[in-house]
């Protein structure tokens, strides 16, 4: 019975500490990307098309980052939803549309914020 208990704190334990480390990484990841997009707004709101080429690689980078460990860990459906939104965001800063950018931009950025709420630690999200 002892082993039992014991045997059951241990995995209590692997579980809570396995449940923080995915927050503060989701955390950190959707933060980049937050970053990233609000830094991309910016230049493309000025037009400075070269800065936002520079921009879009960074994005593009953090977005490969939170798609291979968010895959495994969230619902597919919202990171294709989020991933369709970044390739039309590319699309258009290539073709320097500064409207279509900007509304992109602002779609991955609530889907971006969604993400991190879904994932937080929070009564809310327990029951």
């Amino acid at each position: 019975m002892r082993g039992l208990f014991i045997g059951i704190i241990v995995l209590l334990a692997i579980i809570t500490a396995f449940s923080i480390y995915t927050y503060n990484l989701t955390s950190e990841i959707s933060q980049d990307l937050l970053s990233n997009l609000k830094q991309l707004r910016q230049v493309v709101e000025k037009e400075q098309w070269d800065e936002a080429m520079l921009k879009l690689k960074e994005l593009d980078e953090n977005w490969d980052r939170a798609d291979t460990w968010w895959t495994p860990l969230m619902d597919h459906r919202e990171l294709d939803h989020l991933d369709q939104t970044i390739v039309r965001i590319i699309g258009f800063v290539h073709q320097c549309r500064t409207g279509d950018s900007l509304i992109e931009i602002d779609a991955a950025t609530r889907l971006v914020e969604r993400v991190r709420a879904r994932e937080s630690l929070n009564v809310k999200n327990i029951f």
